[in-house]
């Protein structure tokens, strides 16, 4: 993968002068007429930049009477889903938190205590729905680190208390547990089926990336990009040191 950093110094229009070094890259079709960008994938950190990047590129294309095909715009969240191959639908937050209730309601009462410590067991659905909502959400984290919680790894836990082991292989089964229900249902767990893709290596390769303005990713997105893509710039709002 090659990498490399652009620069714009403050107080220039930091979306504008990137949207015209990227129009820069522009393969010319029919006379000039056509600014293809189709190849590349622009990446932003919110919604709002992104529209304005698509306005600037609309901009200057037609300053120079032409049309522009448009790069496939991204924000960084749903990168990694644009990236791995799936022929499965990935579940949204509500659909997820009710199959984390089922999941939670198989198990054993003695191993949802270790979990649900110095608290009462859920006895309504609000409950049951907060502790799915808790566990969905800790899978969530820490899959932003590229860590499965299906796949417990020995080293990793040698450090932790008896306590603390036992919170974790409650969590890791409960997760198993989970992931079946979601599966037997023709659904993927998001988080899930990002981890299963780098496991696996079922991801689209990508010949350039443009991450603009993104100035945290997290470690599971970075795989991502390093196993995708044949180049990689960064686009950083900052005077060049």
């Amino acid at each position: 993968m090659n990498t490399s950093r652009k620069f714009v110094p403050w107080g220039q229009p930091f979306v504008q002068r990137v949207a015209e070094s990227v129009s820069a890259e522009a393969q010319p079709l029919l006379g000039g007429r056509v600014l293809d960008l189709s190849k590349i994938v622009c990446v932003f950190p919110a919604s709002r930049p992104l529209r304005s990047f698509q306005q600037q590129l609309i901009l200057g294309a037609k300053a120079l009477g032409a049309t522009v095909q448009m790069p496939k715009l991204l924000t960084v969240g749903s990168l990694p889903e644009y990236l791995l191959c799936s022929e499965l639908s990935p579940l949204d937050d509500v659909m997820a938190r009710l199959f984390w209730v089922q999941a939670l309601k198989e198990v054993a009462e003695e191993d949802l205590a270790i979990l649900y410590k110095n608290q009462a067991l859920p006895d309504s659905f609000s409950s049951w729905f907060a502790l799915a909502d808790f566990c969905a959400r800790f899978v969530s984290e820490t899959a932003s680190g590229a860590f499965d919680i299906r796949e417990l790894d020995s080293e990793r836990m040698d450090c932790l208390s008896e306590e603390e082991l036992s919170r974790w292989n409650v969590i890791s089964s409960l997760a198993h547990q989970y992931d079946s229900l979601v599966k037997e249902s023709g659904f993927v767990d998001k988080q899930f089926g990002r981890l299963t893709a780098l496991r696996t290596g079922a991801i689209n390769a990508c010949p350039e990336i443009h991450l603009i303005g993104t100035a945290d990713i997290n470690p599971l997105t970075l795989e991502f990009i390093k196993r995708s893509a044949g180049s990689v710039c960064a686009h950083i709002y900052a005077p060049e040191s």
